[in-house]
């Protein structure tokens, strides 16, 4: 465990996958988030996807993501993220 990101343990992708996509995973709580987010950091845990999700991870750096990849367990999770204004870091 290399630590903790926004009280969960960090051994996941799941702060990467947000930060990559734009949002703030440490920011302000936003009231039904903080379940959303415990439950996508769990599915996280057990994705069976996890060296596609390094690679996806490793090339998004260079550019702009707007989504999610398609293989990502938390996909339509992480979409309603980014529509929360609270979420986003600009």
């Amino acid at each position: 465990m290399s630590g903790e990101k926004n009280g969960l343990p960090d051994e996941t992708k799941l702060f990467e996958m947000l930060t990559q996509l734009g949002m703030e995973p440490t920011g302000a709580p936003v009231p039904r988030f903080g379940h959303m987010l415990a439950s996508a950091y769990h599915t996280c845990k057990t994705c069976r996807s996890v060296e596609e999700c390094e690679a996806w991870l490793e090339k998004a750096k260079a550019q702009t993501c707007v989504s999610a990849p398609p293989f990502c367990v938390n996909n339509e999770l992480l979409a309603e993220f980014l529509f929360e204004p609270l979420m986003r870091k600009d």
